[in-house]
């Protein structure tokens, strides 16, 4: 009989085979090394191990991120409903997965249903899980059903799934991914009620002794919860607490958003509520256009770097141009004639799942829905600005910069250096590529000097390419990629030309430039393959790389 969540009941715990399980509680029986600091996690990793939910290796690694996949599997061990078989049960499930068997378990009891698209519908495995999903997963595991929500978020009915404040505590913002530690504490806080061992579990995370029975009432009571609001409330912003942002680089600066990694700053939005305080319930990126599964969903943060949540692609829009991260009730509240900031990063799918290179990413706009602290009126703020544009890409050149000396003497003559330049790279897949194609050169000189015949050779090469002059551009054009590949190390770029001087010039100069990175729309002075898509911009300031000042 199912327990539901919608109805007041106290359950007298029934010792039976499952619930009688003598557990130990005891940390210093399993051999895992990065956990030692934190009593929660200790004793809950100790549970789940006990119980067979976790192998007993020597490191947990708990701040890791869990995927969909792993964490219905933990769960459903957990709450001892698995199955040996495994269907071809979404369209990205196969029965030789090794996760196959928990995920159609999972779909046949109800307890996940997948992500419609183009007709199909998908698991998302390698998704990380947010902690409204996770929440959910573990409640209808545990035989926790949900009933009605009367237009609330879909995911509030799990959150009121006890009304021990232990189990408040661990409640995280819907959008969240979470981490290993965090399903731990969660998965063993469901198992040790369901198995009527709450109270020894509980002490046992404070340190205290065991109680004397080890089989203590479970209790599946939910709590209809109610916040009043007062005309005298102080103005002042809620500050949510959770995991800060790990990437110290904020600036907002057209970059190249690398596929499978977490990408720049795309934009800010700022909210100024002059009428009176506003309870965030949504934030939404709208995005330039459909990019599933490229983008795979948006972290927002708020200006002190707190991560609010996630955004995903919101189902309700047809074109698939929205993210929407939905907040619980009171988590953030933002405080009347105050500007408050968010920005937001994307999370990209690698090639493998789907993503696209040479993708424009540009948001259109910021929308934050809330309801008024005082009046509960409904409010919705939307951004007005234009944002940058973006593009995706496999890989990335991370450096240009000279590789001679910063000044050398001018030396008139047949084919003499006259540049020297360093190139570094980086792939997000192993497949993809890197290499230079054209590079486009400024010639500044001064004095009567005059530079022709120029050739490009690169270290490791014996050979050299021809360039074209043509007034003050240098361009060698379609290089091969025995010269321009970064695929295995840095590149080193040399320039030759014959070079020519006015007789009797006392500051004549001679320098070879980089001189416009260019950005998505308009093209620049150096152009890249990615194995996929031939880019014409770098994410440089400009000039991107002046080489050795030649002169008397």
């Amino acid at each position: 009989m199912q327990k539901s969540l919608l109805s007041a009941l106290t359950v007298v715990a029934v010792l039976t085979a499952q619930t009688a399980f003598a557990f130990s509680f005891d940390p210093d029986a399993f051999l895992f090394k990065d956990i030692s600091r934190n009593r929660q996690t200790q004793v809950s990793v100790s549970l789940l191990a006990e119980a067979g939910v976790v192998d007993n290796r020597a490191y947990f690694r708990p701040g890791d991120a869990v995927n969909r996949a792993e964490f219905l599997k933990m769960v459903l061990v957990a709450a001892n409903k698995t199955s040996a078989a495994g269907q071809n049960c979404f369209s990205d499930v196969r029965a030789s997965d090794w996760f196959a068997p928990f995920v159609c378990t999972g779909k046949d009891m109800g307890i996940v249903a997948g992500y419609p698209l183009g007709g199909k519908s998908y698991f998302r495995p390698n998704q990380s899980v947010t902690f409204a999903e996770a929440l959910k997963i573990a409640a209808l595991s545990f035989d926790l059903s949900a009933g009605p929500t009367a237009g609330r978020p879909w995911y509030e009915v799990y959150y009121q799934s006890f009304e021990d404040p232990d189990f408040k505590a661990m409640l995280l913002s819907p959008g969240l991914r979470v981490t290993r530690a965090q399903a731990a504490h969660l998965i063993a806080y469901f198992m040790a009620n369901d198995r009527g061992i709450i109270s020894g579990y509980k002490a046992a995370v404070r340190g205290e002794s065991l109680p004397s029975s080890s089989s203590s009432s479970r209790s599946s009571s939910v709590s209809s919860s109610s916040s009043s609001r007062s005309s005298s409330s102080s103005s002042s912003s809620s500050v949510p607490s959770g995991p800060t942002d790990p990437m110290t680089d904020t600036r907002v600066r057209s970059q190249f958003l690398l596929l499978g990694e977490t990408s720049p700053v795309l934009g800010v939005a700022e909210v100024f509520m002059e009428q009176e305080p506003l309870v965030v319930k949504s934030i939404s990126i709208d995005i330039n256009q459909a990019s599933t599964p490229t983008v795979q969903d948006f972290l927002v943060y708020n200006e002190s770097k707190v991560l609010l949540g996630r955004a995903v692609l919101d189902s309700a829009v047809a074109a698939h141009t929205r993210y929407t991260l939905t907040l619980p009730f009171s988590f953030f509240t933002i405080p009347k004639s105050q500007t408050t900031r968010f920005y937001v990063r994307a999370e990209l799918a690698s090639k493998d799942n789907g993503g696209m290179s040479g993708l424009p990413i540009v948001i259109n706009q910021i929308l934050v829905k809330g309801s008024g602290y005082w009046s509960t009126d409904e409010y919705s703020k939307a951004t007005t600005d234009r944002f940058m544009a973006f593009q995706t890409a496999r890989s990335v050149l991370t450096t240009v910069r000279n590789a001679g000396n910063p000044t050398d003497t001018l030396i008139a003559g047949p084919q003499r250096e006259i540049a020297r330049f360093y190139f570094e790279g980086r792939r997000s897949d192993g497949t993809a590529k890197i290499f230079l194609t054209d590079l486009a050169f400024q010639i500044e000189s001064a004095g009567g000097v005059t530079v022709s015949n120029v050739k490009l050779t690169a270290d490791g090469i014996s050979q050299k390419a021809n360039c074209t002059v043509s007034g003050d551009i240098i361009t060698c054009a379609a290089l091969d990629a025995s010269y321009g590949s970064l695929i295995e190390n840095p590149r080193t770029i040399t320039l030759y030309g014959d070079v020519a001087t006015l007789p009797n010039v006392q500051n004549a100069s001679l320098r070879i430039t980089l001189n416009n990175a260019g950005d998505i729309l308009t093209p620049g002075a150096v152009g890249w393959y990615d194995g996929t898509t031939v880019f014409n911009w770098v994410q440089f300031d400009g000039p991107v790389g002046q080489g050795t000042l030649y002169r008397y």
